[in-house]
């Protein structure tokens, strides 16, 4: 289908070139192709800076650095998604979701790294720019982050910091679901991290796309501490 639809993409506008080329490095990064994936990753970039379309740009550099991310490079994530925002604040870009996503993604990498003051500074960010966007279900769900950080420092295991999140409540945010089980794991809550985490719709049994991979790592890491 790839090989087939590129014979007619000479002649199509540029905003479809990026968006096809940004397929073709997402299917590439699936498959284990990793040069294949950076091409098409440049490709897109290309097609979307001649089409004018920064938020564009963006979502391809945002990609980028989650799959830096997921291939155990923190600190190279984290540079990364740094110049996603210097460049859209430098612009004056139009991508304000694309700058929000770049902050939350920061603020799971920093999470993961014990770095729990720039994790909340990254959410704090995030939650500026969910409420620029007047979207109070994104707002909500991104302050819900400050419950995490509290657990993640208190000293106390009291039942009113453990029941304050009932277990069936799933965030839309995927990160928001892999933070919390982290954090009941480092409160030493792990039957009730497992339940949450075997609920991410991921198994230790089956195979999993690389796009799962943070739910797998999560499962897996429950499931060891179980």
């Amino acid at each position: 289908l790839s090989r087939n639809a590129e014979q007619y993409l000479a002649d199509a506008d540029l905003v479809l070139q990026g968006l096809f080329a940004f397929l073709q490095m997402h299917l590439a990064h699936l498959s284990g192709e990793e040069q294949l994936a950076v091409k098409k990753g440049n490709q897109a970039i290309r097609a979307f800076q001649n089409a004018d379309l920064d938020h564009g740009v963006l979502s391809v550099r945002r990609e980028r650095a989650g799959y830096w991310a997921r291939y155990g490079y923190p600190q190279t994530t984290l540079a990364m998604l740094q110049e996603i925002v210097d460049t859209a604040q430098l612009n004056n870009a139009n991508a304000t979701r694309e700058t929000l996503s770049a902050y939350l993604i920061a603020s799971e990498v920093r999470y993961w790294i014990d770095d729990l003051e720039g994790a909340q500074r990254d959410q704090q960010r995030a939650l500026g720019l969910a409420r620029r966007l007047a979207d109070p279900v994104l707002s909500d769900e991104i302050a819900s982050l400050d419950l995490l950080f509290a657990m993640a420092r208190a000293t106390d295991k009291s039942d009113e910091v453990q029941d304050a999140w009932p277990i069936g409540a799933k965030s839309s945010i995927p990160l928001l679901n892999r933070l919390r089980v982290h954090t009941l794991l480092r409160r030493g809550q792990v039957e009730r991290a497992w339940l949450f985490a075997a609920d991410l719709g991921v198994s230790v049994d089956d195979s999993v796309a690389n796009a799962h991979l943070p739910n797998l790592v999560t499962l897996l890491k429950a499931t060891v501490a179980r």
